[in-house]
């Protein structure tokens, strides 16, 4: 969604500029790298909190 904002922007402001290279499969790659982020984001605030599972076991 984001690319297709910003090459509506460029198409809208700057219309003599050549279109960016295509980067394909991508999407896939940034899909498993935010995955990635979001679960060591999600650990972290575990730990912060104190409720990791180091904590469960006693």
């Amino acid at each position: 969604m984001g690319a297709d904002i910003l090459a509506w922007l460029r198409l809208a402001f700057f219309p003599d500029m050549p279109a960016p290279p295509t980067l394909s499969g991508s999407e896939t790659l940034v899909t498993v790298l935010l995955s990635m982020l979001g679960l060591g984001g999600l650990r972290t605030v575990e730990k912060l909190k104190g409720v990791s599972r180091e904590k469960w076991r006693g």
